[in-house]
């Protein structure tokens, strides 16, 4: 990313996509057990906790841009739509990480 995109989108949209990242990286694969103590709490219960919070705010920053999008002139529509197109390709990317966690807890 250029810089002039990341001071296009904002502080708490880079926050966003940071936590977002993170989420992704520690994303549990396809273990899903229970675990009361060490780093496996964090990755088996902390993530996927926050992963739908974090997913609702991407996508609602997304609808967001896009009613911004309406009313604005030519050059801030251009800012808005990449924008949205970050926070879908963002959600995109955690949902596919999560695919392998959810599996598992479909098989039980």
């Amino acid at each position: 990313m250029s810089t002039n995109l990341l001071l296009q989108i904002g502080p708490m949209r880079l926050l966003l996509l940071a936590i977002t990242l993170s989420l992704v990286v520690l994303a549990p694969g396809g273990d899903a057990r229970e675990v009361r103590d060490g780093w496996a709490l964090v990755t088996n219960v902390l993530v996927p906790a926050l992963s739908p919070v974090v997913l609702m705010g991407l996508l609602l920053d997304a609808l967001m841009s896009r009613v911004w999008m309406i009313d604005a002139e030519a050059p801030a529509r251009g800012r808005y739509r990449r924008i949205l197109w970050l926070n879908l390709a963002a959600s995109a990317v955690l949902v596919l990480a999560f695919v392998p966690y959810l599996r598992s807890l479909a098989a039980g």
